[in-house]
């Protein structure tokens, strides 16, 4: 579906996330903000509910981590921006080792449980921060 200012303002907060983050999935040469949305959404904040930052940091390569930090920055969310920072530090730090770890475990890291407990605190500002971003520059995420 294309997207235009018109289509964007209509749909309620649901429908305008899921609808940015659903053109770069069908159209990934969509506007470089719907790829940052669908990188927040599905990459990061998907990975990390399903098993915390053990699962997210076990999935995820070193430049996406500076794109996930960019997102955050340019979204005007310097916690989750500042939570990134950690976990690229901790990821840049253990050289890639954290691919091993088993899904959902920390046990041998337990920076990775203050991640969890400080994302745990955090995670409800980044649905209505990231809503407003969108509904503020819809001329970033029109692709018709």
């Amino acid at each position: 579906m294309a997207l235009t200012i018109e289509l964007l303002r209509s749909l309620d907060d649901d429908e305008l996330v899921s609808a940015v983050f659903s053109e770069w999935d069908d159209t990934p040469k969509a506007p470089k903000g719907c790829w940052l949305v669908y990188l927040m959404c599905i990459i990061i904040e998907g990975d990390i509910y399903n098993g915390g930052f053990a699962q997210f940091l076990g999935n995820i390569e070193s430049e996406l981590l500076e794109e996930a930090i960019e997102a955050y920055d340019r979204f005007g969310l310097n916690d989750m921006a500042s939570l990134m920072r950690e976990a690229k530090r901790l990821y840049d730090r253990e050289n890639g080792t954290l691919k091993r770890l088993p899904k959902q475990s920390s046990a041998s890291h337990p920076e990775i449980d203050e991640l969890d407990n400080r994302y745990s605190e955090i995670e409800d500002t980044t649905r209505d921060a990231r809503v407003k971003f969108i509904r503020s520059n819809l001329s970033l995420f029109v692709t018709a």
